[in-house]
């Protein structure tokens, strides 16, 4: 470690909050992340209370040429989040959620999670835009653009950020709304936490009290058929309904397809549309019901287990045709660990409607979102890397398939054909911005969008 602990008390004497060492007691668990297989050596951790210590942090490590991560939620697989030999600013303390029920409004804090954020809106028979899992910091979520179940009737995450308030490399406390700094916050609307350190959001809220949700699971026997109706089926879903199929390992350790439906309109519109869905194949299962938009997470969380190792890859595919199909079975049917999984969620409704240059988020044609997750619990290198090829070449598999680049978020930092292009057209924007308020690359949450 390159940093003395006379340097380290400079801060201490000047920061509002946590400094965690490698010598500490504290650091082991403090470097450590959703997935297991992440084991990075922070130079230093700090856990400031207040936007005012992330600006002391910020320049602190300016002066003393340190990297900088910040660290929201912890779900980034890649763990940039916690990245070696930088100063981590976790921001596990500023997770406050208030919501103004009168303006549907969400403030929270830059490392609340997604489940206490539904969790206080639907206490005012509201909700905001979320990913499946509720420990995903909200504030990476609605950054990095946001697909969510509520996504095809209410927009992406970033659609719903009105404003944020955040620290810029030179540790200057900047708010980015429609009034101050709209280029900034266009930025920060799927650009990623490649400005400053996001302290707080503000975040539009929906009147969606009650959804019907669940899983219906199919037998293998049908997955061909199952996947190119599904992709036929959501090509003209109604805005209420998203859904996610996901090819997976069943209990009785079979390979399987599952869906996830999520009405959000009329529940009784939505049992009929929920059935018509249902009958694109033969359920083995089938449980769906109304329920609460906070507990959407428990269809998901399941298959998220913390201290698992993971590693993903990401496309997008315009359809889901029979070639595309063929490829994602075989490639299922090859996965090396029962833990891993294929998820294909549908882009369409609200968000295809949003100019492509209204935000930065770079794609709004209609489309699936294909997350290739690995996941195992065999600690041995030999199974981190037949794991992560499998990864790996079932995305090669679909390369003549998809669209270019990817989702930003689920994109490691390796993968440098697809993000060098996953701005598109509103990459040139992006790096103005980008020179404008960090014009030394001190944020590097991704790759496309460093200088």
């Amino acid at each position: 470690m390159r940093y003395s602990l006379a340097v380290n008390d400079e801060l201490r004497n000047l920061f509002h909050g946590e400094v965690i060492e490698p010598s500490g007691i504290h650091y082991d668990e403090a470097r450590r992340v959703w997935n297991g297989a992440v084991d990075h050596y922070p130079e230093l951790i700090v856990r400031p209370f207040d936007a005012a210590a992330v600006s002391v942090a910020v320049c602190f490590a300016n002066r003393n040429g340190m990297p900088i991560a910040v660290l929201g939620g912890g779900y980034d697989w890649a763990g940039r989040s916690v990245r070696s030999g930088a100063m981590v600013i976790d921001l596990i303390h500023m997770a406050t959620v208030d919501v103004d029920a009168e303006r549907q409004v969400a403030r929270v804090g830059g490392g609340s999670k997604s489940n206490e954020v539904l969790a206080r809106a639907g206490e005012c028979g509201l909700a905001a835009i979320t990913g499946a899992v509720g420990h995903v910091g909200i504030t990476g979520f609605a950054l990095s653009g946001g697909y969510g179940p509520l996504t095809p009737g209410l927009g992406l995450g970033a659609d719903n950020l009105l404003s944020a308030e955040l620290v810029l490399a030179d540790g200057t406390l900047e708010t980015a709304s429609n009034e101050k700094s709209p280029e900034l916050l266009w930025a920060l609307k799927g650009g990623g936490g490649n400005f400053g350190v996001v302290t707080s959001l503000e975040l539009r809220l929906h009147p969606v009290s009650d959804i019907l949700a669940g899983k219906i699971l199919y037998p293998w026997s049908g997955a061909a058929a199952l996947l190119e109706s599904y992709g036929r089926y959501m090509a003209s879903a109604p805005n209420d309904l998203a859904a996610t199929l996901a090819l997976v390992t069943a209990p009785d350790g079979k390979p399987a397809v599952a869906l996830a439906p999520c009405w959000q309109g009329d529940l009784a519109d939505g049992s009929a549309e929920v059935e018509n869905l249902t009958a694109i194949g033969e359920p083995a299962l089938a449980k769906v019901g109304p329920m609460k938009p906070k507990d959407l997470f428990s269809l998901f969380e399941a298959n998220a287990v913390p201290g698992r190792r993971y590693a993903q890859q990401t496309r997008w595919l315009p359809a889901l045709g029979p070639d595309v199909v063929q490829v994602l079975l075989a490639a299922a049917q090859a996965k090396s660990s029962p833990f891993s999984a294929i998820a294909i969620q549908s882009f369409h409704g609200l968000p295809t409607f949003v100019p492509v240059d209204a935000t930065a988020f770079p794609i709004r044609s209609p489309h699936f979102l294909v997350s290739i997750v690995a996941a195992w619990e065999d600690q041995s290198a030999e199974a981190d890397e037949k794991n992560r090829v499998w990864a790996s070449e079932t995305s090669r598999a679909l390369e003549p398939f998809s669209l270019p680049g990817g989702y930003a978020s689920l994109l490691g930092p390796n993968e440098t054909e697809q993000l060098a292009h996953v701005y598109g057209s509103n990459t040139e924007r992006l790096m103005r911005i980008k020179r404008q308020f960090d014009p030394s690359n001190r944020f590097t949450a991704n790759g496309p969008i460093s200088l």
